[in-house]
């Protein structure tokens, strides 16, 4: 993959997604800034797939199922290196306003 719609084109229903969130809460700075760490999730289906979003089907803790959306946002919010697709996001965290990730998706099956 190589761009944005190459990465829609690429999704299917069914497709396994592995996600890493990068910006699960870890505490605070002495400054009170927050921290931010990554935490992967299991590989887990495409259940919808849309024109401007999809839903990955989601096993909470208690075993039951639900979608989780992500719009598909912008070609310059985004960084593609094979077949991973990560999207960036403006840090709110201070005044420098520089982009940190916020999701990664891999297309675990093609």
């Amino acid at each position: 993959m190589k761009t944005l719609t190459d990465f829609k084109n690429a999704i299917q229903v069914g497709t396994l997604l592995k996600t890493t969130h990068h910006q699960k809460f870890a505490g605070r700075e002495e400054s009170g800034k927050p921290i931010y760490t990554s935490e992967e999730s299991e590989p887990a289906p495409v259940s919808i797939k849309k024109s401007t979003q999809f839903a990955i089907k989601r096993t909470l803790k208690d075993g039951t199922q639900r979608d989780s959306w992500m719009s598909y946002g912008k070609a310059s919010e985004c960084k593609i290196e094979g077949n991973k697709i990560t999207f960036f996001v403006e840090d709110g965290r201070d005044m420098e306003k520089k982009i940190i990730p916020l999701l990664t998706y891999e297309i675990v099956n093609a």
